[in-house]
């Protein structure tokens, strides 16, 4: 098993969450095709609750400060005054060339 933070795409890791997806899926559709409509509704609902769930949860935790300042793609400014430097690396001059 990969240690956390490890994941890579089409690796041991990812191939596990697509079987079990995969599964996951089959046994809803066969549970769907096969069980009395008053069981269909319960797991329908037991179901959109742990979606809410994990979903919540994992949005807090993206929004948890110490989190987010390692995720920011941006290098934001230490000081109100920005750099005078233009998006080319280049001193704004003010004038076109």
């Amino acid at each position: 098993m990969l240690a956390v933070g490890q994941f890579s795409t089409l690796g041991p890791s990812h191939l596990d969450v697509l079987v079990i997806t995969v599964l996951g899926g089959a046994a809803l559709i066969v549970l769907g095709r096969r069980a009395d409509p008053s069981v269909t509704g319960w797991v329908s609902r037991v179901l959109a609750v742990a979606v809410l769930a994990v979903n919540a949860f994992s949005e807090i935790r993206l929004l948890d400060p110490a989190h987010l300042a390692h995720t920011v793609p941006l290098e934001l400014p230490t000081s109100p005054r920005t750099s005078r430097r233009g998006h080319c690396g280049r001193e704004a001059s003010g004038r076109s060339d």
